[in-house]
């Protein structure tokens, strides 16, 4: 009797940073996003103006000012958590910031798959 060769797959189901980001912060925050493919879009702008919603924070991200919300110049970033050795997650991109950075970060390992940081200026 010959055996199927049966590859067995680890039921955790790994999503990426865009999918995570979509599920839990964007689509049911902003309306029309509700049935659409994270990888095509832009994750990063519509977690700035998901932010700004829920956070009745006035968004000037189309402004291409150093900062994302006028009312403290903060600004928005999206990271994502890997394990090695450590967790750790890096934000980059901070140089010209102004104000505090209100950080999104995708977290696999977390229950809540999304955690919210704020980091003062």
């Amino acid at each position: 009797m010959q055996h199927s060769k049966i590859k067995y797959i680890n039921p955790i189901l790994i999503m990426s940073k865009n999918q995570i980001l979509y599920e839990k912060v964007i689509k049911d925050t902003l309306p029309g996003y509700e049935n659409v493919d994270p990888e095509d879009l832009n994750i990063e702008r519509l977690v700035e103006k998901a932010i700004a919603k829920v956070g009745d924070l006035k968004w000037v991200g189309p402004e291409n000012l150093p900062y994302d919300y006028e009312c403290d110049k903060s600004d928005c970033k999206t990271s994502s958590v890997s394990v090695s050795v450590t967790v750790r997650g890096t934000i980059t991109g901070t140089e010209s910031k102004e104000g505090a950075l209100r950080c999104v970060v995708s977290n696999e390992y977390s229950p809540n798959k999304v955690d919210y940081f704020f980091i003062p200026p």
